[in-house]
């Protein structure tokens, strides 16, 4: 571009020349043609001029992409002494916000407060952040969400693929550029072996994962002076600005930083600044994981030996007296002097109209809020909130389920610990009432050894008799809008369950489970009368099997918490499974068969916060006596899920119940791929209420509907998830299926 406008510049000189010697006659002509030239050339000297701009802005960028790997600069571990002071107003208009997950707690009114805190920070590369609180004070008592939240913006490496946070991704690392456009906002006086040029960034889209801002470049040797980002997180927009140092491995991170953030939610408005300075300490090691002993190669116990520590805080505002690296502001000082009239007044009148009014505000937080008891020196009961969203699912084809759980720890000595874990699920539709008790006592937890005892009630299901007879009508049939009209309308005789289950568990090494138990059922027919006992129908059938399960998941890694028990992290291979039952007869017990099931499932993480999900399985019966049951435990119509977001686990949301217990085999695959930039997350609007997006692929075989496969897309938000899913079977593609889970 540049040639070609030289050639043309070149031309219109000479052209102006030949034209001064024509006649005066030709005068019109020439000046016309000088400004039909002029036009002419006019867009190319501007389109050079941006070519040239973006040229020096692309040279400047590379040199910060590759800024800490020139100079050789990186750090594995390292740890920061954190001050910071912050102030925040808040104005409650509605006290409906509370219901919202992770928001500020409100006072009635327009409130300031002030506080500071002072934080030690260590930074373990592939293993996590430790955070020791040294002192706190605030003129407010429930903050300790807003200082946390705030503290993760004073960590960054703003170099690394990901800033502050996972959820973010820096335009200062070369794997982001396609997300960002840089141009240059002005060039900042320097001295002569110091040229600053202030760059503004861009998204190239609307997404919460991406930062708007500017930077100050040394144009010499591409580090960043000082950098300027705005975004949005958690319901909040921020402004954090930070000051880098100037020496070696000190330019990598910020020593002075600044957030500002401002959030509104159904008329309740928060405002918050936070001010602080960090100062480092890079001579921190640990042993590299490749060379530590072959037996400790996974334990990162040492990596993990403090999440965020609490116990030793200082809460005294006298405290940061010789603390503070820069003076107390004095609307900070008139606060405080107002927080210690206060509590003095309340000390003094127990009875005060300020405390007689918190009823009601006490009433709603004893029914919307998490409670957590301690039970003597160590013991724990948790319960969930009474009234909470959570609670709620809806599915098309199971309606309105109510869910609930609770957890109770008590220690047994200094290796013992006693868990109870119950759930309960109530199925609006089916009028079903389902749950689970499971007792656990741990011990011996170099080896994390347990003993589990389980009582609850399974999902209603028909024998093998039955599941026979049905099988045979549907011979020849391929179909699968007639064979779902046959299972529809095969009068089954379905049996209550109730099962009970003891196992014993240990880990030899680390990533293997073993385990082994016995199963229990006793299933009673429903709606028993006499005509049924005449059609020899039996009313209860029991079963008694032994169990062996194994679970190994390759090279993983993990730390042990206080008692000892190993706490898994991740690892870069699959998890397998295996599980096998064999039902024996004992006394009255006649119910014979025999379950194999295999299992694998990896999770395989990908850049910018994306991840693929794939799941392969296969179970089937290779031993069929008379009256046993077709009850899967991996491929099985699921009442009580692990977790409220589970639905990655390639569960099935458009095929009938019925179908779980119609084949002696299943082979199943699902695979899910999950992205925070897929399609609606990418739109202005939306991107901001729309976290992540999925794709999910079910397939199953099974002996009378091969294949079967569910297609299905799902949103996240911070309220709820939402999916929606179709059938494709031989035959029949207008099987829909939806799923609604509130998770707040």
């Amino acid at each position: 571009m540049v040639s070609r406008l030289s050639r043309e510049v070149e031309f219109h000189r000479h052209f102006c020349l030949a034209s001064s010697s024509m006649n005066k006659s030709f005068r019109p002509l020439r000046a016309t043609l000088y400004v039909l030239f002029s036009l002419y050339l006019l867009p190319l000297c501007l389109k050079a001029q941006r070519e040239a701009g973006t040229v020096n802005v692309a040279r400047i960028m590379e040199k910060v992409f590759t800024y800490p790997a020139r100079l050789g600069l990186s750090v594995d571990d390292y740890s920061a002494d954190i001050y910071m002071q912050f102030g925040f107003r808040t104005t409650r208009r509605s006290r409906y916000a509370r219901f919202l997950p992770g928001f500020f707690r409100f006072e009635p009114g327009t409130n300031d407060y002030f506080g500071e805190n002072h934080l030690r920070l260590n930074v373990h590369k592939n293993a996590g952040n430790d955070i020791h609180e040294l002192g706190y004070f605030c003129t407010y008592s429930h903050a300790e969400q807003l200082r946390k939240d705030a503290a993760i913006h004073f960590m960054p490496n703003i170099y690394d693929s990901n800033l502050f946070t996972d959820r973010l991704l820096s335009p200062l690392n070369r794997r982001n550029r396609r997300f960002y456009r840089y141009s240059e906002e002005k060039v900042l006086v320097g001295n002569k072996s110091d040229s600053i040029v202030r760059l503004r960034i861009e998204p190239r889209f609307y997404n919460t994962q991406l930062v708007t801002g500017i930077v100050d470049v040394d144009t010499l040797m591409g580090s960043v002076r000082n950098y300027s980002f705005y975004f949005f997180y958690d319901l909040s927009r921020l402004h954090v600005s930070g000051r880098l140092g100037r020496d070696s491995i000190h330019s990598l991170f910020p020593e002075r930083i600044t957030v500002a953030s401002h959030s509104s939610v159904l008329g309740n408005k928060l405002s918050a600044n936070f001010l602080g300075t960090v100062k480092y300490d890079f001579s921190v090691k640990h042993d590299s994981i490749a060379v530590r002993p072959r037996r400790r190669r996974f334990d990162l116990t040492e990596r993990y030996s403090l999440r965020v520590d609490t116990s030793s805080s200082i809460r005294s505002e006298a405290y940061f007296d010789t603390l503070r690296t820069y003076p107390l502001p004095a609307e900070a000082r008139l606060a405080y002097d107002a927080y210690h009239e206060k509590l003095t007044f309340r000390r003094q009148d127990t009875t005060s109209l300020a405390t007689k009014s918190s009823g009601l505000e006490q009433t709603v937080d004893f029914l919307t809020d998490r409670h957590r008891w301690t039970l003597g020196d160590n013991g724990q009961l948790r319960l969930p909130a009474i009234l909470t969203p959570e609670m709620f699912a809806w599915s098309k084809r199971k309606g309105f389920v109510l869910q609930t759980r609770m957890r109770l720890e008590v220690p047994l000595g200094q290796k013992m610990r006693l868990m109870f874990t119950p759930k309960a699920s109530y199925s609006f539709t089916r009028r079903q009432f389902y749950w689970r008790t499971p007792l656990i006592l741990t011990f011996a937890p170099a080896y994390d050894m347990q003993i589990s005892l389980e009582t609850g009630r399974g999902n209603d299901i028909y024998n093998s008799k039955q599941a026979d007879d049905v099988r045979a009508e549907m011979q020849g049939t391929s179909d699968y809008e007639t064979l779902d009209n046959l299972l529809s309308q095969y009068d089954f005789n379905f049996y209550r369950d109730l099962y009970a289950n003891l196992d014993y568990a240990f880990s030899p090494v680390s990533g293997l489970r073993l385990e082994a138990g016995m199963r229990y059922h006793r299933r009673s027919l429903m709606g028993w009368h006499e005509n049924a006992g005449l059609h020899g129908i039996q009313r209860y059938i029991r079963s008694f099997a032994p169990r062996f399960h194994a679970e190994w998941t390759p090279c993983l890694y993990y730390y042990r918490d206080n008692l000892g028990h190993k706490v898994p992290l991740y690892s870069r291979w699959p998890t397998l499974r295996f599980d096998y039952e064999h039902g024996i007869p004992v006394g009255r017990i006649r119910s014979r068969y025999e379950r194999m099931e295999f299992d694998a499932a990896y999770v395989l993480p990908l850049y910018a916060l994306r991840s693929l999900y794939l799941r392969l399985g296969y179970g089937l019966y290779t031993k069929r006596g008379k009256g046993y049951f077709l009850d899967y435990d991996y491929f099985c119509d699921e009442n009580l899920p692990e977790g409220w977001h589970d639905e990655m686990s390639g569960r099935f949301y458009a095929l009938g119940s019925r179908w779980y217990n119609e084949s002696r085999y299943y082979a199943r695959l699902s695979a899910t791929y999950e992205s925070p930039m897929l399609v609606f997350s990418r739109l202005k609007f939306l991107s901001r209420i729309v976290q992540r997006e999925r794709i999910y692929v079910n397939i199953v075989s099974l002996s009378s509907l091969t294949p079967y496969a569910e297609l299905g897309y799902g949103l996240t938000t911070r309220i709820l998830d939402v999916s929606a899913f179709v059938g494709l079977a031989p035959g029949y593609t207008t099987s829909l299926g939806a799923h609604v889970v509130l998770h707040w």
